[in-house]
């Protein structure tokens, strides 16, 4: 790795090995390493070929269209890479490295914040991959709750970058889409969930080859449970203002709510609300601040206590699958 650490497709090692994950934090700059590969992977996704990132056609060295392909030659994706180094920074490992970060400030603070913009513009660039996108959400939202503690116009320019482009480009239609899902399914049984990945995923297993298990059934539970956390950190994040022009934030806020204030009535009165009362909670709560608008300190004390609410019963009841 340090011999070749511009190759992110090294990642793939440190996202399967526990060894490899220990020797790569032993390294002085890994911090700084993992963060510029999310850029590069960026930046790779960039000049791909467009039908390659819109769907699962894999990719061969030039080698191999010369020579023809052998058996140990890699096919692959991007969101394979997104796979190998969104999934290794999420690591049990590095799980201390954004806060470390923060505190740290200056140097390691922007490079946490540049990686976690490229990540979040990854979420549109990848949207035809869900289980990519689940770790893209995952590092987005829980990094995002760590940079934008301050109400700092500094640190807000690059805060309502990231709102307007869930507002108004494809970063958001994922968000919108699992909101889609779960209105018409309850999320409860496994055929449900074997819906909801048909749904999210497209169905491009093999008739037979995998079986939807219950590693798979909280899998897909927690997708969605990424998705609303996201939810709920974007709006609990409106009232950080400063530095940002009034019009430009008025406009943000009002594609905001055109965007996400109906998928929510509609998840708010659907099938996985009737059926897990916490949920309809959850809805409830963000459909009355999207509607409403930035919280006041008061809302916002009220809108945090929703989502622990949701985030305590996600981890001691939603993501438990019972065997079937």
């Amino acid at each position: 790795g340090q011999e070749h650490p511009a190759n992110i497709a090294l990642f793939d090692f440190v996202v399967r090995c526990p060894g490899v994950r220990q020797e790569y934090l032993e390294w002085d700059d890994a911090f700084f390493h993992g963060m510029a590969a999310v850029q590069t992977l960026r930046s790779a996704v960039l000049v791909a070929p467009p039908g390659r990132v819109r769907d699962d056609r894999g990719c061969v060295g030039a080698a191999s269209g010369v020579y023809g392909v052998r058996d140990s030659d890699a096919f692959f994706v991007e969101a394979d890479l997104c796979h190998a180094v969104v999934g290794g920074l999420l690591s049990f490992e590095f799980r201390g490295w954004p806060r470390a970060a923060i505190e740290a400030g200056d140097e390691a603070e922007a490079a946490l914040r540049h990686a976690w913009l490229a990540a979040a513009e990854l979420s549109g660039d990848l949207r035809s991959f869900p289980s990519a996108l689940r770790k893209v959400l995952a590092f987005v939202s829980s990094a995002a709750a760590l940079l934008f503690q301050r109400d700092d116009a500094a640190l807000n320019a690059e805060l309502w970058t990231w709102l307007h482009m869930l507002a108004s480009s494809p970063c958001g239609s994922f968000l919108e889409d699992v909101l889609g899902a779960c209105s018409v399914n309850r999320l409860r049984e496994p055929g449900d969930l074997r819906a909801l990945h048909v749904a999210m995923h497209g169905d491009r297993w093999p008739e037979g080859r995998v079986v939807f298990d219950r590693a798979a059934c909280a899998e897909v539970r927690l997708l969605f449970c990424h998705a609303v956390l996201l939810i709920f950190r974007m709006m609990e994040l409106l009232p950080h203002q400063a530095g940002q022009p009034p019009r430009f934030v008025a406009r943000t806020v009002e594609e905001l709510r055109a965007r996400f204030l109906a998928p929510l009535r509609k998840a708010l009165d659907g099938s996985a609300a009737s059926s897990w009362p916490p949920l309809r909670s959850a809805f409830g709560a963000l459909t009355t601040v999207v509607e409403k608008g930035p919280a006041n300190a008061e809302e916002r004390q009220w809108l945090r206590g929703a989502r622990d609410a949701f985030f305590h019963f996600a981890c001691t009841e939603f993501l438990i699958v019972e065997e079937s």
